[in-house]
C-alpha cells in the first residue's frame, strides 16, 4: 500500500467514526430533551423504562465510537513507530470491533424507542 491508499483508508474511517458520533450523540440529546418534556406528563413507568434503556443504548454507541477512535489513534501511533506489531494488531481488532458494535447498539436503541412509542400511542 502506498501513502495515498493509506490516506484514503484513514479518511474513510474518519468519516465513519464521525457518523457514529453524530448519530448516537444526536439520539442522546433528543432522548434527554424528550425526557425533559414528558417527565411529569403521566407517562407510564414501563414506557419510561424502555425509553431509558434506549438512551442507555445510544450512550453505549457513543462509548464504542470513543473506543474505536482511541484504538485507531493508538494503532496509528504504533504504525509510525513501526514497533509493537502484536499490540498494533490488538488495537486494530479493537477498533474494528468497536466500530462494528456501535451501529448495532444504535439500532437496538432505535428499536427500543420505537417499541416504547408504539406502546404509548396504541
Amino acid at each position: 500500500m502506498n501513502n495515498e491508499d493509506l490516506r484514503i483508508n484513514f479518511e474513510s474511517g474518519l468519516q465513519i467514526v464521525k457518523m457514529l458520533f453524530l448519530a448516537n450523540g444526536g439520539a442522546v440529546i433528543a432522548m434527554l430533551t424528550l425526557f425533559g418534556t414528558i417527565w411529569n406528563k403521566g407517562i407510564p413507568n414501563n414506557i419510561l423504562t424502555v425509553l431509558a434503556q434506549s438512551t442507555f443504548c445510544f450512550c453505549m454507541g457513543l462509548f464504542f465510537a470513543i473506543i474505536c477512535t482511541i484504538s485507531a489513534y493508538g494503532s496509528n501511533v504504533l504504525q509510525t513507530l513501526q514497533k509493537c506489531n502484536k499490540l498494533k494488531g490488538l488495537l486494530i481488532l479493537s477498533m474494528l470491533s468497536a466500530g462494528a458494535i456501535s451501529p448495532i447498539v444504535f439500532l437496538i436503541g432505535v428499536y427500543k424507542a420505537y417499541s416504547a412509542f408504539l406502546t404509548l400511542f396504541s
